[in-house]
């Protein structure tokens, strides 16, 4: 969980990263290999059920 990185590191966290973020960004880690960035649209798309699309 980010609770013990965020007793550490504090306010360097991104402010849009909580637990529900870190948690699904960490599935997405287990089931291959992804990019930083784009595993964290991804885990804030599933943790707050929001669709990614492209322009």
């Amino acid at each position: 969980m980010i609770s013990g990185v965020d007793k550490v590191y504090g306010r360097a966290i991104a402010a849009g990263i909580d637990n529900a973020v870190s948690d699904q960004r960490g599935r997405i880690g287990t089931l291959r290999s992804v990019p930083v960035i784009d595993g964290l649209l991804a885990a804030t798309a599933l943790a707050y059920d929001l669709a990614l699309g492209d322009a």
